[in-house]
């Protein structure tokens, strides 16, 4: 079946649903699905959550910036969630997220395969599985009326802004972890300590010279995330973290081990809100002595009239490093962010060797939508550095001279939001990047290896979202 003709059918199901939903009075409130069973000594509640989405996407000239080669990829990304908790006199409970999440039409292997490797020294994605899968199954006890609570087993996991660990956002999957949390939450104060496996061992992580099943320990991050609010508007986060990296070449001779330090603060007021936060990065990785950085600025103020515009201003950055050759390393090796937030919708490149400001204007015309345009411009932190790819298909930028300069391109996005009833989102968007010079591959000695073109790349897409509980 030809891809105009899957999404054709894609478009023709989402009107389809539209039509049933709005001629069976669906825009009525949504019941919450609870219930409470058992004496009340025993009392027990029952929960059940539904999600699911479908996504169309467009895109082309993001491997390589020019119309003369043919890389563009239409699909449709698939995700469907149901969710089951048991609460024990509020003190035992289970939680289970069974999740089916696919791509249609762009012949990816579905079903338990691997979409996006975590094979690249600069990627620290954990392993990404597509077809049916529990996305979520842990048991938690909590103690002194919920103050403080652990949890075990596979969770999902959001701090912040989503800056250091947060849902990636498009990726139909998600992203949850194997591990533990213990949470103490006393008045205003929260901290968090937890141990989460982020990779298995795998058979590229084996050891030289050794003999039958000698594996690295395979990835893991540890720490504590601690969060204050204090004067009713203001939040600090302070966060400290471990992470372990298995090697993923058997050339190496010890796995990365990074410490991350962060600062988050939040002011939120009835016409603004501020947010900063910064993270400084020290470690060893790839037999290299590590220490980089990163920083977000963003301010959003909201006009008190009828539309209620807004106008939003973003400066982020990552510290790149200029000279692979030597015994440091400082760029800067982003977790488990949700990208598009913050680098915009095509995509493109992440968080490492980079500065982008970035503006914003929108409006709310009707309680019921939302209209947003943003404009950013991308920069090298360090022209010699490297810029790694926003996804796995996409151009990473080596240009070890440094002879291409800082500037990298600009991006234009527009993204419209439409809420018709009570659990259901239209959210209509794409990117345009304009590259700002002709770019290269280029290696120390000069030699280029690649060249990219001038022409524009493009992302749009359409997203329909259901929720019910």
């Amino acid at each position: 079946m030809k891809r105009s003709t899957k999404l054709g059918w894609s478009a023709g199901l989402t009107l389809l649903l539209w039509l049933m939903l709005s001629s069976t009075g669906f825009a009525q409130k949504l019941p919450r699905l609870s219930w409470e069973v058992g004496p009340k000594a025993h009392r027990t509640r029952i929960y059940l959550k539904f999600e699911g989405f479908v996504r169309p996407e467009w895109m082309t000239n993001r491997k390589d910036y020019s119309f003369g080669s043919e890389d563009s990829d239409a699909y449709v990304g698939t995700r469907l969630r149901l969710t089951g908790d048991i609460l024990y006199r509020n003190s035992v409970g289970l939680h289970v997220t069974l999740q089916d999440s696919r791509y249609w039409g762009n012949g990816l292997p579905q079903g338990g395969a691997v979409r996006f490797s975590t094979g690249a020294s600069e990627a620290f994605t954990r392993n990404v599985f597509f077809g049916v899968q529990l996305y979520e199954a842990y048991m938690y006890l909590r103690w002194m009326q919920g103050e403080v609570e652990l949890k075990a087993g596979r969770m999902k996991v959001v701090y912040g802004d989503s800056f250091f660990i947060g849902d990636p956002g498009f990726l139909p999957p998600g992203q949850s972890f194997d591990g533990m949390r213990l949470r103490v939450q006393r008045g205003s104060f929260k901290v968090d300590l937890l141990w989460l496996m982020v990779r298995e061992s795998v058979a590229t992580t084996q050891r030289a010279g050794c003999e039958g099943s000698c594996y690295w320990e395979g990835d893991h991050l540890a720490g504590m995330y601690a969060t204050k609010r204090w004067a009713r508007r203001h939040t600090t986060d302070v966060y400290g973290f471990y992470y372990q990296r298995a090697p993923r070449s058997d050339s190496l001779a010890e796995p990365s081990r990074l410490a991350f330090l962060g600062v988050r603060y939040l002011l939120q007021h009835s016409i603004f809100r501020f947010s900063m936060e910064g993270q400084l990065q020290v470690g060893r990785h790839l037999d290299r002595d590590l220490l980089a950085g990163s920083g977000l600025v963003k301010l959003r103020a909201t006009f008190p009239v009828a539309t209620r515009p807004f106008i939003g201003v973003q400066g982020l950055f990552a510290t790149g490093d200029g000279d692979p050759t030597d015994t440091a390393e400082n760029n800067f090796l982003a977790l488990f962010h949700n990208r598009r937030k913050f680098y915009g919708m095509v995509n493109l490149y992440g968080l490492s060797n980079i500065i982008q400001p970035m503006v914003e204007v929108g409006l709310r015309p009707h309680k019921q939508v939302s209209l947003t345009v943003d404009f950013r411009y991308t920069l090298k932190m360090n022209a010699k550095g490297t810029m790694v790819a926003g996804g796995s298909h996409n151009p990473s930028l080596a240009d070890l001279t440094g002879e291409d300069g800082q500037d990298v391109g600009s991006e234009f996005n527009l993204r419209l939001k439409y809420f018709p009833f009570p659990g259901i989102t239209f959210d209509l968007g794409g990117g345009v990047f304009l590259p700002a010079r002709e770019l290269h591959q280029r290696g120390v000695d000069g030699t280029i290896t690649k060249t990219f073109g001038m022409d524009p790349a493009f992302m749009v897409f359409l997203n329909i979202v259901l929720k019910w509980g």
